[in-house]
């Protein structure tokens, strides 16, 4: 008989049948039919009737929530009778906030043993319903808030609460059995539902990807995945780690590389799984052009992990630019040292103009360049002394002793001078005494300031304790 016309003839059931058998036998068929699926499905009512269904269960669920978040009373609160979670004063506004706190718990305490029952039954797409529509509720609640508690109200149920909810889920799927079935329908529906909302909803997707990720990583079979890839329009750079996930368990070396190139100056760790794709794969020319560039968007954050990677011999320019933000970020002069002597003067100057207030840095740059004379000024501009500025007068002690010396006396005796002065303050004097009998010739001194601290009358017997403390009596 004719294949079309038997195939026609036959009933539908038993074809679907058929096709179920052969599929699940099959794996490579399979992979084949999951890749064929995306192209057609938009078209099919049956699908799109369960596309409304989830929308309106997330709607459901979004009105019950929004209901009970504008029915939570941070009103009426009790001091009189409130009891501190802890011990010890808190302020009025800690209680508030603890009270506050303990009214969400006791309104969705029981919110992580649904998630647990959820998930014992596999039930992934419930819980997905649930933190779509808490997301939804707590971004639009009217909640009363006469006391401004936890303000903003709305951010903590959603950095907080639901972010909990989140983490504690994720963590567990790691553990439960799902099936691939329900893992795919529950990434599918949230994807399609997000799809179908205004065009800003996208940027809430962040929110949500290291629960998709758990998700896609628990997929046993990856031949499954390719259903994903065109289940979207929205672009991957809202979602930049879960679609860096997906590539990585379906594609090609190539594939992961053309993908995080689309994604790298959105994400940083998929910039930074790139840069060490490049530095294993030894493709040090690509390394240089995608570091360039994402240190010119964020020096600070890529200059320590770029600077190891990188010579003068790849690019001089970029080689100083990333040290001396090294040397900026972290106030080492180990980074300086490394590009000083490509440094023109003018350059050098502008660098160190630049570094504004960061007399440390300062005196360690002069110092390594043996330019002692201009540390004199920084340590004039200091209008006190703290433990830190033993960094800056130790470039210069062995250099201007004396000059060194009279800052301390200076110091203590507006230590001194201080009313308000407790044994803090007499622990900071005997630290620069002992400062002091360091400097070069000036122990003599030091032990005439010591002494005559020692004998102050009226008499103190704190500062003479931490005298003896020190070792400096």
């Amino acid at each position: 008989m004719n294949f079309d016309k038997l195939f026609e003839q036959t009933d539908n059931s038993i074809k679907i049948e058929f096709l179920k058998r052969i599929l699940t036998s099959d794996k490579a068929l399979r992979k084949k039919f999951f890749g064929y699926i995306p192209a057609i499905t938009p078209d099919i009512p049956a699908r799109n009737l369960y596309i409304t269904e989830f929308s309106n269960k997330v709607l459901l669920g979004y009105k019950e929530f929004t209901e009970s978040m504008e029915a939570l009373n941070l009103e009426d609160f009790d001091l009189e009778h409130y009891v501190e979670p802890h011990n010890g004063y808190i302020e009025e506004w800690e209680a508030y906030d603890s009270m506050a706190e303990q009214e969400i718990e006791e309104a969705y305490g029981d919110f992580e043993d649904e998630i647990l029952e959820s998930l014992l039954q596999g039930n992934i797409v419930d819980i997905m319903i649930d933190f779509l529509a808490f997301y939804r509720a707590a971004t639009d609640a009217r909640i009363n808030n006469p006391f401004d508690v936890l303000e903003p109200v709305n951010d903590y149920l959603i950095e907080t609460k639901l972010s909990e909810w989140i983490d504690f889920t994720t963590k567990k799927i790691v553990v439960t059995n799902l099936t691939d079935d329900h893992i795919i329908n529950a990434i599918v529906q949230f994807f399609i539902y997000f799809g179908s909302q205004k065009k800003d909803a996208a940027e809430s997707i962040d929110f949500f990807e290291n629960f998709l990720i758990a998700l896609i990583n628990k997929v046993s079979d990856k031949g499954a995945i390719p259903i994903l890839d065109k289940i979207t329009s929205i672009d991957s750079t809202y979602f930049p780690g879960f679609a860096n996930a997906m590539i990585k368990r379906t594609g090609s070396h190539d594939d992961w590389e053309n993908l995080a190139l689309h994604l790298y100056m959105t994400d940083k760790q998929v910039a930074e799984e790139l840069l060490s794709y490049y530095t294993v794969a030894n493709q040090h020319q690509k390394y240089i052009e995608t570091a360039k560039k994402l240190f010119t968007n964020n020096k600070a954050y890529w200059c320590i992990s770029v600077q190891q990677h990188i010579s003068a011999k790849d690019d001089s320019r970029f080689y100083i630019d990333v040290n001396l933000q090294c040397c900026t970020s972290t106030s080492k002069i180990k980074y300086y040292k490394n590009v000083k002597k490509l440094l023109s003067k003018d350059e050098k100057e502008s660098f160190i103009e630049n570094l504004k207030y960061n007399t440390e840095l300062k005196a360690f740059i002069f110092k390594e360049d043996g330019e002692f004379e201009k540390i004199k000024p920084l340590v004039k501009s200091l209008d006190s002394l703290w433990n830190s500025s033993e960094k800056i007068l130790d470039t210069i002690k062995n250099v201007y002793p004396e000059f060194v010396f009279e800052k301390i006396p200076k110091h203590i005796n507006s230590l001194m001078s201080d009313s308000k002065r407790s044994r803090h303050t007499y622990i900071e004097i005997a630290n620069w005494l002992k400062y002091a009998n360091q400097i070069p010739n000036h122990r003599e001194k030091t032990i005439k300031l010591t002494t005559k601290l020692f004998n102050h009358k009226p008499n103190l017997p704190a500062l003479k304790d931490e005298f003896r403390k020190a070792g400096i009596i």
